[in-house]
């Protein structure tokens, strides 16, 4: 099955957060509030911002906020900044070639399974992600 990683599943719930608080946000409140390791969601913050999906303030009222709106952040998006582009197997990767390639009666299907994800990833918005019934007071 394919997993998110931990670091991208803290940014998918920071950014969610983000969504809802109005106001520019630290690292250190979104951790406290998930009870998350405080330095991997100050690098999480980081990269988001290396992503433009978010931007930083520094000072006394600052914190981060979004950058892009919720129906704009696709979680493919998301992903590759966190982890970088990914494929299921190694045969679905213009670096890796598998040595049994010319043989290999499942390559085509396995690369017809990734592009579905891929786009399904792609296709997926913060926004889609976010149920609404869930949401208590940030």
């Amino acid at each position: 099955m394919i997993k998110i990683s931990k670091k991208a599943d803290y940014a998918i719930v920071a950014l969610s957060h983000l969504v809802y608080s109005g106001e520019p946000v630290s690292a250190k409140k979104i951790a406290e509030f998930y009870h998350f390791p405080s330095p991997m969601v100050s690098k999480v913050m980081k990269e988001l911002a290396q992503g433009n999906i978010i931007e930083g303030t520094r000072g006394v009222n600052g914190g981060y906020k979004l950058n892009m709106r919720p129906d704009q952040i696709t979680l493919g998006y998301i992903l590759d900044i966190m982890d970088g582009p990914s494929e299921i197997t190694e045969c679905c990767s213009d670096v890796n070639i598998c040595p049994a390639s010319k043989e290999c009666l499942v390559k085509y299907g396995l690369n017809k399974v990734q592009r579905k994800i891929r786009m399904l990833f792609d296709n997926t918005t913060l926004k889609e992600l976010i149920n609404q019934k869930n949401i208590g007071e940030l």
